[in-house]
């Protein structure tokens, strides 16, 4: 879910969090408001899938109390 909601290509990008991050399994049920299903249902493809990316980080955040941060880090060159 990390992956989807902040756009991630691969796990190996993650560092840090807790030491359960890659091991506790969640079953986690969502639903959206009616409003908010029809506003979604009013977007394109690729904004839905932007709108419900924000809407899974704002879950994560909420429920889960998950704090982001986006650092630069210099990686050896990729071949």
């Amino acid at each position: 879910m990390i992956k989807f909601a902040y756009d991630v290509p691969s796990e190996s990008e993650f560092s840090g969090g807790p030491s359960w991050i890659q091991t506790e399994k969640f079953d986690i049920t969502a639903k959206a408001s009616p409003d908010e299903a029809l506003a979604l249902g009013k977007l394109s493809p690729a904004d839905r899938h932007t709108q419900m990316r924000l809407m899974v980080q704002s879950l994560l955040e909420n429920r889960f109390q998950l704090k982001v941060s986006f650092p630069i880090k210099n990686l050896p060159p990729f071949y």
